[in-house]
Parts: C-alpha cells; structure tokens; sequence
C-alpha cells in the first residue's frame, strides 16, 4: 500500500470571501484592489446584487455619473419589483 498525500487545502475563495475582501478594500481606501475583486465577483455571478451596487457606488465616487446610473438600472432589471427605480434612473 502506498501512502497516499494529504488533501491541499482549497486555494480558490468562495464569492463571499471575495465580497468580504473588496468591502475591506473599500473601507480602506484601496479603489483599484476593490474593482477587480467585484470584477471578478462579476466574471462568476454577473446579477450578483452587492457586487452590482457597489460597483454602482464606485463609480458614483469618482464622478461616473452616467457610468454609476448605468450599473444602477442594469442591477434593477432583472428585480421586475424595482423596475419603476430602474426607469427612474434613466430618465435622468
């Protein structure tokens, strides 16, 4: 019988994890570090709710007006329940 090696741990972060890091980020102050990681929540979960907000909220910070409506009202589609946010948003 020939040993067998001990399981690696998992090297990949559940989307969670991932939220949790760019939230830390964005407390800190670290802009770029915090897009790529809602970025890459984006890649996996492209309707994931808090990632769209607060790449929403990112772009509202930094004067993307029509950048942050835009990931505003992409993030209220898919909710029929907040459509009329939605049609809000783009009338301005």
């Amino acid at each position: 019988m020939t040993p067998t090696a001990p399981p690696r741990p998992s090297l990949s972060l559940t989307i969670e994890q991932i939220l949790q890091q760019a939230i830390a980020h964005h407390q800190a102050g670290g802009y770029k570090k915090r897009i790529r990681l809602y970025h890459s929540i984006l890649q996996i979960q492209p309707h994931h709710a808090a990632a769209n907000h607060n790449m929403g909220v990112l772009a509202a910070e930094t004067k993307q007006l029509a950048a942050a409506c835009h990931i505003f009202s992409l993030h209220l589609r898919p909710n029929p329940h907040m459509a009329h946010i939605g049609q809000v948003i783009s009338a301005h």
